[in-house]
């Protein structure tokens, strides 16, 4: 993959495309406007930085709403100027990702983690990293898996929207874990 460029880093997220639109354009959707800054970093630090400048100017010249842009539509308008060559290679490089998260999660690790709870956690983290957790890696994920095991536990009736939105995108994602690790039976 001769022609792929690393991610961009934070600061270059913010320098070239965040303080291009915050030049142009009202302040984000929502009252939470740290968070929503901080969901749009990192939506778009898999992008090189030729791809933020012109995703930024694309946004730019062809709104023409002062209302600040949604995470979504920045990352289209970024992807949009992604060169073909590098989207096969992002996406080569997912399956490869997805291919040893599958592996690790039916190993032995991958066996520990379903006995105590934890698999769909695993999966996520070595498919992110492409390595295995550390010991505290591990707790951490434990931890997650705990929590998110509460959430699922409680009454729907009890939530708040934002929970059943977590909630519904957590199911969905076991299922899709659940389907690719263990086949579309959800068998271990």
């Amino acid at each position: 993959m001769s022609g792929y460029q690393p991610a961009s880093s934070d600061e270059t997220v913010k320098l070239v495309f965040v303080a291009a639109l915050v030049k142009c354009f009202d302040d984000p959707p929502g009252s939470d406007e740290d968070g929503f800054f901080n969901e749009l970093i990192s939506s778009l630090r898999a992008f090189d930085e030729q791809a933020l400048r012109a995703g930024a100017k694309s946004i730019i010249r062809s709104r023409s709403s002062r209302r600040f842009p949604s995470i979504g539509e920045c990352v289209k308008a970024c992807e949009a100027e992604v060169p073909r060559e590098r989207r096969k290679a992002d996406t080569d490089m997912e399956r490869e990702k997805e291919g040893f998260a599958i592996r690790i999660a039916r190993g032995a690790l991958g066996q520990r983690a379903w006995q105590e709870g934890w698999g769909y956690a695993l999966f996520d983290f070595v498919q992110s990293h492409m390595r295995t957790p550390n010991a505290e890696e591990e707790l951490d994920l434990v931890d997650l898996a705990k929590r998110n095991d509460d959430l699922l536990r409680r009454d729907r009736a009890s939530l708040i929207p934002i929970e059943i939105k977590v909630v519904d995108a957590v199911t969905h994602r076991r299922e899709v874990i659940r389907g690719k690790v263990h086949g579309h039976d959800g068998r271990r």
